[in-house]
Parts: structure tokens; sequence; C-alpha cells
């Protein structure tokens, strides 16, 4: 044994006492496995000048790899022993074997003490990186309730801007009305008085033309009052008859009669035969502009000026609901962002106690869901020419980028990749600890 190779034959021998055709000389020898034998299990073992390879199959997947791995042990002791014979000077003999196996035993122990401490550094690391992603967690869950909470008092805030921009665009409509029916029973009145022919007739069609004008006015709105209540809901009845009276639906019918108290306080003698001789033309014109005038400042203009005001309250409701409109954009993109911080750290912490790793004080039961977000490579930035994070929803071609909570996701995603780096590492030292623990009882044995 203390020759440390192997024999081969070439048939299988009924006792080890008969020669063997070959053997293979495994100190410091390569042994991997065969990468173009597809399926089968094979593997390769070189000498260590070089020179042969030799092809070796086995049966099944795990006696593969356990020909590796006590070939390798072989080779170690091999190269243990020649080391004691070169460079201690030890006699090759069984005694310097027995030293070998014993300094190879030392090591392995030394190599399963250095995985137990590792796992124990990564356990604990784990341990730490759970709480946290607990603690980010948590305040995150913060966050959203209180951006909750923000977003709904957007909400309504934008349906009672709603509201007063629907009731001040119906003033706005009835006072355009009623501007356009000031001036169009100006222009009439003004082309009467404009022809040639007696004054008094010309203030009696005047004042027969206010007169028709506030009758007709006045069956309209009586007829569209009576098919709205018909069709109309008790609270739109309600709301449309608090819009009408804010600004006064039947004052568009009384401009006819505006117009003729103002003909009858300038011509008091209207009703009265006036003698020819006395009819003055320089006087007619005067009280007719007196007429214009008095009408334009005291029934037109008001109209107007509370036309542009409610246009303007209008405009500046309207700027208000964009506002908070953009307001709710920017709340539902960090929302979102929120929800998929939340949602990538509840995962890595669930993969966490599926791990094994104890709960941390004050841990309940985690949700299960899973994530409905995913991590987009980085895009760089057009504002800071940085690398920028990215989160697309399942099923959707949006993209939002990752910036009101860059800090926390920053922190977050470092440790999750950490916790990656760690579980290789927790693999590969588990799986030397497990291979360190069968060798050593190997060579005990």
């Amino acid at each position: 044994a203390r020759h440390l190779r192997l024999k081969y034959y070439k048939e299988r021998p009924n006792s080890f006492d008969r020669p063997e055709r070959g053997y293979l000389p495994l100190t410091e020898c390569t042994v991997s496995v065969d990468a173009s034998c597809g399926d089968e299990h094979r593997f390769l073992i070189t000498t260590a000048d070089h020179k042969e390879t030799f092809h070796l199959e086995v049966e099944d997947e795990l006696d593969l790899h356990e020909w590796i791995r006590v070939i390798r042990l072989v080779s170690d002791l091999g190269v243990t022993k020649r080391r004691l014979v070169e460079e201690r000077k030890y006699p090759d003999n069984d005694s310097t074997f027995y030293s070998a196996v014993k300094e190879l035993l030392h090591n392995l122990e030394k190599q399963t003490d250095e995985s137990r401490e590792t796992l124990t550094k990564v356990a604990e690391s784990k341990w730490k990186a759970k709480i946290r992603l607990i603690e980010l967690r948590d305040k995150m869950e913060q966050k959203r309730k209180a951006l909750e909470q923000k977003k709904q008092e957007r909400k309504q805030e934008s349906q009672d801007l709603r509201k007063k921009i629907h009731h001040l665009q119906q003033n706005l409509h009835l006072l355009q009305n009623q501007v356009k029916d000031s001036n169009h029973l100006q222009e009439q009145v003004n082309d009467i008085f404009s022809k040639r022919r007696p004054f008094v007739k010309s203030v009696e069609d005047a004042v027969k033309l206010c007169r028709q004008t506030t009758t007709a006015r006045r069956q309209q709105f009586q007829r569209t009052t009576d098919v709205d209540a018909q069709t109309a809901t008790s609270d739109v009845r309600e709301e449309r008859t608090r819009s009408l009276s804010d600004v006064g639906a039947l004052k568009s019918a009384v401009f006819g009669d505006e117009m003729i108290k103002i003909i009858l306080d300038i011509f008091p003698n209207l009703i009265k035969t006036i003698p020819a001789e006395e009819n003055d033309s320089a006087c007619e014109e005067e009280k007719v502009m007196k007429l214009y005038h008095r009408y334009y400042t005291e029934i037109h203009l008001p109209r107007e000026n509370e036309l542009i005001k409610i246009r303007t309250q209008c405009q500046q409701k309207f700027n208000s609901l964009k506002y908070v409109t953009n307001q709710i954009d920017l709340t539902q993109r960090e929302e979102e962002e929120i929800h998929w911080i939340i949602q990538e750290m509840r995962r890595a912490i669930q993969r966490l106690n599926r791990e094994g790793v104890p709960l941390a004080p004050g841990e309940g039961t985690l949700e299960t869901s899973s994530s409905d977000l995913l991590v987009t490579s980085p895009k760089p930035s057009s504002l800071t020419n940085q690398p920028q994070l990215s989160i697309t929803k399942r099923g959707s071609s949006t993209v939002v980028a990752v910036v009101a909570h860059r800090s926390t996701w920053s922190e977050a995603s470092e440790t999750i990749f950490e916790l990656n780096a760690r579980r290789k590492d927790q693999y590969k030292r588990a799986k030397d600890l497990e291979d360190g623990l069968k060798s050593r009882e190997m060579v005990k044995s």
C-alpha cells in the first residue's frame, strides 16, 4: 500500500496475488472528468510527468465522484510521504508511510476546522443580514402606509377640484350666453335708433323689442327647467339648481326689463304726445348715447367682469388639478418602487428562513406572495450620466426608475448580493467539510 499506485489487469483477477499487467503511480497525478464522453461516467488520470493518461469508466455518477475523491486523497498522501522522504530525510519504509498518514490526517482535521469556522461566520453574517433586511423592510412598510394615506388625500383633493371645475364651467357657460344675449340686444336696439324715422316710434319699437325678448327668454328657460326636472335625478337637480342660482339663470331674461327701465328713466314722456316743433335732434342723440352708456356700465359690464372672474377661477382650478394629478402620478411611481423593494426584501428573508436561519426578534410569519416586479439591466441616466436601476412590472413593458428610494434599495441590494456570495462560499465549504470528513474516516480505516 505504501507504493501508492493503481494496478490494472487484462482480466478480472481471482486474487490480488496474480501479477498485474501494469500500474499507474498516483503520487501527484491529475484526475478529472472526461468532458468528451457525454452521458458516460468516465474520468481521466494523468501521471505526474504528463506522459501517460488513462481513461476509466464507472457505473454511475456517485461512483465517479467517489473514485475521483479517493484518487486525489491517495495522490495527496503520496505527496506528503515524498516530502517527508526528500525534505526530512525519512527512510522509505512503513514507518514513514504511517507518519505521512498522520500528517495527512492532521491536514484534514485542520481543513475541516477551517470549514466549520467559515460556516459559522457565514451563518452569523446571514443572521445579521436578515435582521438588517427586516429593519429596512419595516421602514419601507411605514413609508408605504404614509404614502398610501397621502395618495388618498390627493385623490380626494382631485375629486373636489373636479367638482369645483365642473361647477365653474357651468357658470362660465351661463355667463357667456348672457353676455352674448346682452350684446345681441344692444345691437338690435342700436339698429332701431339708427333708422331715419320719428324718434318716438324708435323708442316705442325699442320697448316692444325688449318686451318680446324678455318673454321669449322666460318661456325658453321654463321649458328647459321642465325637461330637466323630468329627466335628471335628485342629486343632479340639486347640483344644477345650486350652480344656476349662484349666477342667476333668469338674469339673462331680465336684460329686456333692465333696458326698458333705463329707457323710461331717460324718456319719461314716452306715452305723451310730443309736439314736432319741440323735438331737438341733438338732445335726442344725447339721450340715446346716455341710454347706451347706462346700459353698458350698469347691466352689461358687470356681467363681463363676472365672466372674466369665473374664467380666471376656472383656469386656476384647472392648474391646481393638473398639479395634483402630477403629484398622484409621482406618488404612484414611488409606491411601485416601495412595493417592489419590499417584495424583493421579503423574498430574501423567506429564502433565509427556508435555509434555516432563526427568526429575528419580533419576526412573525411572512407573506409568501412572490414579487410581481423584475429587475432590469442598469440604464444610463440622461441627467446624472450614472447607472440607474430600473424595475419592470411582470407582463408589462413599462419601466420605472428607482429614484425616490435609491439609497434604501442600494443598501438592500448590496445585502442581498452579499448573501448570494456567502451562499456560494457556504456551499463550497460544506462540500469541503463533507469530503474532509469522508477522507478522514477513510484514512483512519
